[in-house]
């Protein structure tokens, strides 16, 4: 094994875990508890630098940190250690399962949880959940919620392609079919997305997606949205780098004399628009405008009507401008459409999302937050402002509804504080934007004792996203010759580790020249990437 080796007894020996492990042990050790001592060893961790320290407790000391935690300390103080010590898909399983569990539902516990996830966060929450209750995460919470609050955490709780394939089902299914919903869909998609979702349609009903537009609509509409759906961008003539304006020009020409004169040639504008992708169809609505000074939209309007002439306009529209004018026709005059409203937020990109606030704000000059308030209510107005607003300021927002009135929820304080060390300092600025107060004053206000001590440290704490991939705050003293053969390790590890984490070991590296007893190689995936000898 050689210089590897070598590095693994390094790093046992002399490890940041082990360090703080035995701090930990030392602060619990005998009659009474060192909690300054306690805190300091187990705050101010990554979720990886936590896991190794448990890992080198329970080998040190052949007991578990959090049983030890648990038997030293007391109250909500304890509640906060033992959360940080759970790996964070336990905690949100257990808070959702604490949110169902009894009489009644605490919805807005749902809402936080699930909506401050990323795609992997989910699937770990939801398999957690399934090994600790031995249950189905999405059928415990069917069983629990009902209506349109119901209906969008299913697609919440769903990947993208069955959210998608769920949506297009609900627009066909029943005593007519919901035709605009067919064309919001089938524009909003990106073509791998509409692959995806063919298949998810497939696999989740056991009916063919084409073959079901085939027998829901008819005319021209059945020809674009069918055109639409069997978009492929293998068959797409060009692609968008060398879809040159002269290109666009011809596709201009071709549509302008489709709607020239007595009649107008439906299918040949259907063909062009459905072989040409999002970025094409927008360069040839601006050479329409460019050669005949009127927009294409506005040909649109004149030459055709109805589903059709939505369709088409939709097509020529940017998709979060789209979204953002369906989200205001939602909205817009007598009820609301609350299919449309969910279509448009769930699954959505954050860039997307971006751009909708923007550009209703723009056009409507309205706060689309504080529409979705005005026009919906309880849960499912939570839920669709929660799905526009960031993770980060869902979790102000949460944090700031945990400490509002009466009584403190700590549960919720707990949850929301812990395990967000990579995302901490957004969530203090989406707090004092939006409440103008600092976090950490809303915080020590609501608080005491040891408890607070915790919570403070949590909500103080930064951390550098990419520290995730594995590198820890060593211990506060190191030697000359612990440095030397640091900067060799991480100097190996940097010419060795796949290019997603490279930059970061370099970035590392560099501070080092200053500091290198603060960052310590102690990650079992990092030394894994060291080559073997």
């Amino acid at each position: 094994m050689g210089q590897c080796r070598s590095v693994e007894t390094h790093a046992e020996q002399h490890g940041t875990a082990r360090y703080w492990a035995a701090e930990a042990r030392l602060a619990m050790k005998g009659l009474g508890t060192d909690d300054q001592r306690l805190i300091n060893a187990l705050t101010n961790h990554t979720d990886t630098e936590m896991e190794a320290i448990s890992y080198a407790y329970q080998a040190m000391y052949a007991k578990t940190l959090t049983s030890a935690v648990a038997s030293d300390c007391s109250g909500n103080y304890k509640n906060a250690l033992v959360a940080m010590l759970k790996p964070k898909a336990v905690v949100d399983a257990e808070t959702l399962r604490k949110a169902m569990k009894g009489v009644g539902t605490d919805e807005f516990a749902l809402i936080r949880t699930l909506l401050t996830l990323d795609w992997y966060e989910m699937e770990e929450v939801k398999s957690t959940y399934m090994s600790l209750y031995n249950k189905n995460l999405a059928a415990d919470v069917d069983s629990e919620l009902s209506g349109d609050f119901k209906y969008t955490m299913n697609l919440i709780l769903s990947t993208k392609p069955e959210a998608h394939a769920k949506m297009a089902r609900r627009a066909m299914k029943g005593f007519g079919t919901d035709e605009s919903a067919l064309i919001r869909l089938l524009n909003i998609v990106t073509c791998q997305e509409l692959f995806d979702m063919k298949i998810a349609y497939q696999t989740l009903f056991s009916r063919d997606f084409i073959a079901d537009l085939k027998s829901e609509l008819s005319g021209h509409l059945e020809q674009a949205l069918v055109a639409l759906a069997q978009a492929d961008v293998a068959q797409i003539p060009f692609t968008d780098v060398s879809y040159t304006s002269s290109q666009a020009a011809t596709d201009a020409q071709v549509l302008r004399k489709a709607m020239k004169g007595a009649g107008t040639d439906e299918s040949a504008i259907i063909r062009i628009l459905t072989q040409r992708t999002e970025y094409q169809r927008q360069c040839i609505a601006e050479a329409y405008l460019a050669a005949h000074n009127k927009s294409l939209e506005s040909a649109f309007k004149t030459e055709t009507s109805g589903r059709l002439e939505e369709c088409l306009v939709a097509m020529i529209t940017p998709r979060f401008k789209m979204l953002t004018m369906s989200l205001r026709k939602a909205m817009a005059g007598w009820g609301t459409d609350e299919s449309a409203l969910v279509m448009c937020l769930v699954h959505r990109p954050a860039e997307d999302l971006y751009y909708m606030r923007r550009e209703y704000a723009a056009i409507y000059q309205q706060d689309l937050i504080k529409v979705i308030r005005r026009e919906c209510s309880g849960s499912f107005e939570d839920i669709l402002v929660c799905l526009v607003l960031s993770s980060a300021e869902v979790c102000a927002l949460a944090l700031d509804k945990a400490m509002k009135g009466l009584g403190t929820d700590d549960s919720a304080l707990i949850q929301l504080l812990t395990h967000r060390s990579y995302m901490m300092p957004d969530i203090r600025e989406a707090y004092l934007r939006q409440y103008g107060r600092p976090l950490a004053e809303a915080v020590a206000s609501e608080c005491s004792g040891w408890y607070k001590e915790v919570l403070l440290k949590l909500v103080n704490f930064d951390s550098d996203p990419s520290l995730q991939y594995g590198y820890f705050i060593a211990p506060p003293v190191a030697t000359y010759d612990q440095r030397d053969q640091f900067q060799q390790i991480l100097q190996q590890a940097y010419t060795a580790v796949t290019n997603h984490v490279a930059p970061v070991a370099q970035q590392a590296l560099a501070m080092g020249v200053t500091h290198l007893h603060d960052v310590v190689l102690e990650s079992p995936n990092m030394r894994n990437s060291l080559p073997r000898y």
